[in-house]
């Protein structure tokens, strides 16, 4: 192999006086152009400026040591170019694309300064020649311990790998829960097991444990369930259990099989426990449906008697509600109703809101019976009024000849009268009337010079000579407000 020398750094006629170098007229052609322009021989000028300018192009290179870019320049993959005094890698053959972060150049780096551009060097101070770099020059964590004062993030599901004594726990988000997994024994690089012992929902904040947990204290700051009195959290599933439950503790209370308690899930507080003589009784308090138990039990007794203590919280549960659908006479004006109730006068209300959807909750029979209509998404009350305004009264029926809801028009009671002894001739009697007749202007009169014979010029028919009357039919009444209670 040739070691070749570095060559001198002068340039062929770079000394010459004036008119000895003239520029070659057509590099592209070469020699040939001598027989266009001087008749086959070239003059010295031309050789000192070919000279001059194969010089001047080793003097470049020996100068810069890589070309800068050209845009006119085809680059084959793999070579150097110098750009905005960087240094740049052709991925792949090209021209005219400018060097910069693309698929056809790489920046490559040749100084310690453009390694700080493109590596988070630390500190490379004193170390020229080799360039080792540690963990702490690069901003990177030591493998045999390190201290972070910022976060360590990652987007690989399984994050974190604890291996000890050949098994592994492993850390796992996977977008909905965070779980905390094993492996099986001799498989610290494989999978997690079926084990699954912590999981941790995302959206609610949950936490399941999956194979019970065991622990000298714990409490629910919400409802201040835990362990109290150095007795622990355990399930309740029979009368005996709730019976041997410490004074003042808290517990978890299930279904167990068939037996039913007072309560079928929750947690519940013994509140006390007395001897009653022949037997036992106890008191406990549901945290979950906050409501207070006493259970007793004679000796005799297979299982305890409970009994729900009334309080202001419960007091409701044993009051008969009303029905939804119950139609009613209120004593309160129509704008002054009670929760629940509306006046019937026909209204209408979308089938989408709360009062159209408990309308059409009510069964076939009843809307059919009480006019109750689905007109154009829209449903209406009852009505309880006349076309001209009239409010109806309520009366009972017996379902077979009169159905619920069905109107009556009104009528009354035959009204009937007498007029006796009408006579136009002579020797006639006084006329009489009753009931509703009214006879007026009854004179005696003369004919023909005789005298002795009534004549009746007038006779009147009024109902209110004999009953009460007005302009509608009514029995004595009261006004009340017709109400409908949907309950909401």
């Amino acid at each position: 192999m040739t070691i070749y020398q570095r060559p001198d750094e002068k340039i062929l006629a770079e000394s010459s006086k004036q008119d000895e170098v003239k520029p070659f007229p057509d590099i592209s052609r070469g020699w040939g152009v001598a027989f266009d322009k001087t008749g086959g021989i070239p003059p010295m000028e031309w050789f000192n400026a070919l000279g001059q300018r194969t010089d001047e192009a080793i003097r470049y290179l020996l100068q810069r040591g890589i070309a800068e870019w050209s845009k006119t320049e085809d680059y084959p993959a793999g070579a150097l170019v110098s750009y905005n005094k960087d240094v740049w890698l052709a991925e792949r053959n090209s021209k005219g694309i400018e060097p910069k972060a693309n698929t056809v150049w790489k920046e490559t780096a040749l100084t310690i300064e453009q390694i700080k551009k493109l590596i988070p060097v630390n500190s490379v101070n004193g170390k020229t020649g080799s360039l080792v770099l540690n963990a702490s020059d690069v901003g990177a964590v030591s493998k045999s311990g390190d201290t972070m004062s910022g976060e360590l993030k990652t987007t690989n599901l399984d994050a974190h790998r604890i291996m000890v004594k050949n098994r592994a726990a492993i850390s796992r988000f996977d977008g909905y829960d965070y779980y905390i997994l094993f492996t099986n024994n001799n498989d610290p690089h494989g999978t997690w097991n079926s084990l699954r012992p912590i999981r941790l929902n995302w959206q609610s904040g949950q936490v399941t444990f999956n194979h019970g947990i065991n622990t000298n204290s714990m409490l629910d700051n919400s409802t201040n369930i835990g362990r109290t009195n150095g007795s622990p959290m355990k399930s309740i599933s029979s009368d005996d259990d709730i019976l041997s439950l410490p004074i003042g503790a808290k517990f978890m209370c299930v279904q167990s099989g068939g037996y039913q308690l007072p309560i079928s899930y929750g947690y519940i507080e013994k509140i006390c426990n007395r001897d009653i003589g022949q037997g036992f009784g106890c008191m406990f308090y549901s945290y979950q449906s906050s409501r207070l138990w006493y259970g007793y039990k004679m000796n005799t007794d297979s299982r305890l008697v409970w009994k729900e203590i009334i309080t202001t919280d419960n007091i409701s549960r044993h009051i008969e509600k009303t029905t939804v659908g119950s139609i009613q006479l209120l004593p309160f004006r129509k704008n002054e109703l009670p929760v629940g109730w509306y006046f019937t006068n026909g209204d209408k209300y979308s089938l989408t809101s709360v009062q159209g959807k408990a309308l059409n909750s009510l069964s076939i029979s009843f809307k059919t019976d009480w006019g109750i209509k689905v007109i154009n998404n829209t449903i209406n009350l009852p009505n309880l009024f006349h076309s001209d305004g009239r409010g109806v009264f309520l009366r009972s029926v017996d379902g077979i000849s009169r159905q619920v809801g069905h109107i009556q028009d009104d009528a009354i009671r035959n009204i009937n009268g007498v007029i006796n002894n009408v006579s136009d001739g002579r020797g006639g009697s006084n006329v009489i009337s009753s009931g509703a007749f009214k006879t007026t202007k009854a004179i005696k009169g003369h004919q023909n010079g005789t005298s002795g014979y009534t004549q009746v010029s007038e006779l009147t028919f009024d109902a209110s000579f004999t009953v009460p009357t007005a302009e509608e039919n009514r029995p004595l009444n009261m006004g009340m407000t017709p109400a409908i209670y949907l309950g909401i």
